[in-house]
């Protein structure tokens, strides 16, 4: 009896206390609002209140508000997720059972471990698991707790971390157990307008604070942080409370002229432009380095910005701005287009026609677009137009002498309308013109002439090619046979692997060492303006890419239909080499840039190919193969979608000996043949030469290539 007594107390006291351990707060259904930030696992609730307050009608309790629009007098701290007094903070969580109890929310008062008395705290209720208990406090209690007063403000910077929870008081005794509640930190933040310390001078070996020394390079449309020196967290500027970890850089960019780069931080305030923020680690062994040095969002190509930077904190609080020795030689870039190696391979319409860059037809419209297009809105539009459209037109007319010559007699009324703009003006050529063209078009009229322009369109058709059908495989029994014995199963089964014919179809995969194409670009410069100097640079593959020369990869595919005394068929096939390097500025002096290119060279091959093979089996079997071949070269900028391509027709030739695996290994190839269609396995090595040479580039290799080949 006393046994069974004590049973029921252990088990009784044993639900008891499972029944307090069961949270009553469900994990995944805790929501936040109101807060300038909040750690991603919901444990630390983030508010920074910095600067002018906020105008009265941008607070209207539910979202933050953004204190960096002000524009006028000292340079300030400022936050553009700013809390403030009546921002209401609220907190949402469903139980993880039905209970009935007093939903309440504390946060620590101004004394550390100060829980006594709840924030909030509703009238006792019945709660289901669907239930939604919400509890909301505004941010005048944290500041309050902070030690500002109840409208948030305060004569000196603050930082505290105070403690919150909230959940369901489920026995009625006032406080929430640690099986009741949820809890986390509040960090708050708070830097007055006109607090000391919220500039700071450049410094130069770490001995400042947050991101103290940042030197930028120019890129298209945007600058690059090229070097930056990182001083810590900010542990000196608050009364109490430690720090608070940096998040980001703030960068301004702001637009200037030549000549006034200094003024731009003497004079900068909050609200002149907005911030770019760039992430960077904070702690540990990377604490400095930025993942995306990318500054981008807003500047212009040929326009002078001086980055005006700060540091933002988790609170979202920007200050510690760089504003005084700074160096305007690495503060201050002028973004410039910039361009790869294949950026003037595609050749314009004129080009094209006249057969080359430097004809003198070519050279009369540069030298109109310099003049007169680049000079104004609307030319500079229709260059914008031209250079877009006209590189694929080119390339087909740059192929058929006949389009040559009807695009020289469509293009040489606008050469004279050039020739003689250049000579007399534009505005007197164009009254000539216009009188030429009036007095052509009465002359028709009064001869009653019409003409008609015929267009013949050409359908090239391109045959396809099959596959061809492989025939089931037969099994056949030798019991007879005295050759090609492979194996005697345990069954007693006799094994034979005998004369097969050889197979129609091979591949190979083959790998080499090849030189990059000879290519150039010649960069006509500009000025920091974007205006043409008249002033050409040639650079060559080096100067853009690390390697001259890299490993080439190939896959080729070769058909037999004649098989007798050797092979003789039909070889196609591929290779590829890849390589990474930087583009060119084209503003004066044509500096590489930041922008990561990728460069593709693909040689595409098509011809005979012969090998000297004759039975099953063979050791060694020679052979060669000769054809044309299409080099395309590719290239990628990184931030740029479309990519850039080049060709040109040459020829290939190679030869070289493939050793055949199976040989040495009759079972296993027997096995393959069988059940996989694959009869023999060679090593292959093989000499190569593939020439391309046109107006382009020029693409010339000798070079050997070892791989694996198999057929089937």
């Amino acid at each position: 009896m006393i046994k069974h007594l004590v049973s029921l107390i252990i088990i009784f006291s044993y639900q008891n206390v499972f029944a307090a351990a069961e949270l009553l707060v469900k994990d995944g259904t805790v929501s936040i609002s109101g807060y300038s930030a909040i750690q991603s696992d919901l444990t630390i609730v983030y508010g920074g209140i910095a600067g002018n307050a906020c105008a009265a009608s941008a607070r209207d309790g539910i979202n933050t508000c953004n204190s960096c629009i002000d524009a006028g007098g000292a340079i300030n701290a400022c936050n553009q997720q700013n809390v403030y007094d009546t921002l209401k903070l609220r907190v949402s969580f469903k139980p993880t059972k039905a209970v009935t109890g007093v939903a309440q929310l504390f946060i620590e008062g101004p004394t550390t471990g100060d829980f006594g008395t709840p924030t909030v705290s509703l009238a006792s209720a019945a709660y289901t698991e669907a239930s939604t208990v919400t509890l909301e406090t505004t941010w005048s209690t944290v500041c309050v707790s902070a030690g500002l007063n109840s409208s948030c403000v305060g004569s000196s910077p603050v930082l505290a971390t105070k403690g919150m929870k909230f959940g369901l008081d489920s026995d009625g005794n006032g406080t929430l157990e640690d099986a009741e509640r949820k809890s986390l930190n509040i960090k708050f933040h708070y830097i007055p307008a006109g607090a000391p310390n919220v500039t700071q001078a450049q410094c130069t070996s770490g001995n400042g604070i947050g991101m103290c020394n940042i030197s930028f390079i120019p890129g298209d449309a945007k600058a690059f942080i090229d070097t930056a020196i990182y001083s810590g967290a900010d542990s000196g500027s608050t009364t109490a409370g430690g720090s608070v970890d940096w998040e980001s850089i703030a960068i301004f960019p702001v637009a200037t002229t030549a000549g006034s780069e200094a003024n731009v931080y003497t004079n900068f305030g909050n609200g002149v432009v907005q911030p770019i923020f760039k992430n960077f680690e904070a702690t540990g062994a990377s604490a400095g380095s930025i993942p995306d040095s990318q500054v981008s969002g807003g500047m212009s190509n040929y326009q002078l910005y001086c980055m005006v930077y700060a540091t933002k904190n988790k609170t979202q609080n920007i200050y510690k701005f760089v504003t005084t020795g700074v160096t305007t030689a690495k503060s201050c870039v002028t973004p410039s287009e910039v361009v790869g190696l294949l950026d003037d391979k595609h050749c314009f319409i004129s080009t094209a026609a006249f057969g080359s860059e430097s004809a003198p037809e070519v050279e009369v419209f540069r030298k109109f677009r310099n003049k007169f297009l680049v000079k104004n809105s609307i030319g500079r539009q229709f260059i914008k137009f031209y250079y877009k459209v006209s590189p694929p037109i080119a390339d087909v007319i740059s192929g058929n002498n006949y389009l040559k010559g009807g695009t020289r007699v469509v293009l040489y009324p606008f050469l004279i309308f050039a020739s003689l703009s250049l000579k007399i003006g534009i505005i007197l050529t164009s009254i000539l013109m216009l009188l030429v063209l009036l007095g052509s078009w009465y002359l028709a009229i009064k001869m009653r002439k019409r003409h008609m322009l015929t267009m013949i369109l050409v359908l090239l058709l391109s045959p396809t090619l099959k596959a061809e059908i492989v025939p089931d495989e037969t099994t056949m029994n030798h019991p007879k046979a005295k050759q090609g014995l492979v194996r005697i199963k345990k069954d007693g089964t006799y094994i034979y692997d005998t004369e097969r014919q050889l197979k129609k179809e091979s591949s190979h995969i083959r790998f080499g060492q090849a030189n990059q194409p000879e290519i150039s670009i010649s960069i006509e410069q500009t000025n920091a303006s974007g205006q043409p100097t008249g002033t050409y640079n040639t650079y060559q593959f080096k100067d853009f890419y690390d390697s001259d020369s890299g490993l080439i990869v190939g896959y080729d595919y070769e058909w037999f239909p004649w098989v007798g005394q050797g092979k003789l068929g039909v070889q196609a096939g591929a290779s590829a080499m890849f390589v990474s390097g930087h583009g060119r500025l084209v503003a004066t002096p044509n500096a590489p840039s930041a922008e990561s290119f990728n460069f593709v060279t693909m040689p595409i091959t098509l011809g005979a190919v012969y090998r000297l093979e004759w039975k099953d089996k063979q050791m060694f079997a020679p052979y060669a193969s000769g054809g044309g071949t299409y080099v395309v070269l590719i290239e990628k900028r990184e931030d740029v979608s479309s990519p850039k391509f080049a060709g040109g027709f040459g020829f290939y030739g190679s030869g070289g000996v493939m050793m055949n695996l199976g040989a040495f290994d009759r079972e296993t190839s027997y096995s393959l043949d069988s059940e996989y269609g694959i009869s023999n396995m060679w090593l292959s090595l093989e000499f190569k030469v593939v020439e391309v040479n046109n107006d382009s580039f020029t693409f010339s290799n000798k070079y050997l290539n070892a791989g694996l080949s198999f057929d089937f």
